[in-house]
């Protein structure tokens, strides 16, 4: 493991924007580089600005929670990096987290329509986003089921029956909405190593192991040049 975070340092170093993002998430993670996330975002924006759909997505969900005393929240900020991973790249996961941040601050103006967005993210395969939907359409519509009709000409066919099974189940127990509704309130998405979607607070949650006090310095002098001692 060592070795293999040696190697995707060096080639950061090198100015391979996809081993950028890897050196962000292990900052980010730390879970064999000590977590560091002025760091992460570093190398987040280092890779981002070559239109890394990752980083951007990743950078915007740093700024949507924030992190501790480092950063706070930026909705804003949030919203700009969601954008650009959609408008660049058509991330389905910057569609989702974009999508929410519109519909639980209502506050914020949208100038995108986050059933659009999670329509498109739906059906190119990213299931959260149909579970979210149906909780924006019963928020939206309530109890009419003709008006939630009209906006799934762009669903699928199977995918509809899906979402017409859980407004269903709405109808029929509000409570389960409820509980829906505050469940996801607090679900993001963030790409981890493997660029798989992961709940965003699930790197909050891994036990650190070994290398976790390991510095970028003591992991690989290469990486280390030319760097300064900010790491």
């Amino acid at each position: 493991i060592r070795r293999g975070v040696s190697y995707i340092c060096q080639s950061a170093f090198n100015g391979n924007k996809h081993a950028s993002f890897l050196v962000g998430y292990l900052f980010h993670e730390g879970k064999y580089m000590k977590k560091n996330i002025t760091n992460a975002i570093r190398y987040y924006k280092e890779s981002s600005s070559f239109n890394n759909e990752y980083s951007k997505n990743n950078l915007g969900i740093i700024y949507k929670n924030g992190f501790g005393e480092e950063i706070r929240p930026n909705l804003g900020l949030a919203i700009e990096y969601f954008k650009e991973a959609i408008n660049q790249k058509n991330d389905i996961i910057a569609m989702y987290n974009l999508a929410h941040i519109y519909f639980f601050n209502d506050h914020i103006k949208e100038e995108f329509d986050p059933i659009e967005l999670l329509i498109r993210s739906s059906n190119k395969g990213f299931e959260e986003s149909l579970t979210l939907l149906c909780i924006v359409l019963f928020n939206k519509y309530g109890y009419d089921i003709e008006k939630i009709d009209q906006q799934l000409n762009e669903i699928e066919i199977d995918k509809k029956n899906e979402i017409n099974t859980l407004i269903c189940e709405f109808i029929d127990n509000k409570s389960s909405y409820e509980a829906l509704y505050q469940q996801y309130r607090n679900i993001d998405f963030l790409y981890n190593i493997l660029l798989r979607p992961i709940k965003s607070n699930e790197i909050f949650k891994k036990e650190e192991k070994t290398d976790v006090n390991r510095t970028a310095k003591e992991i690989t002098s290469i990486f280390y040049e030319g760097f300064g001692f900010d790491i």
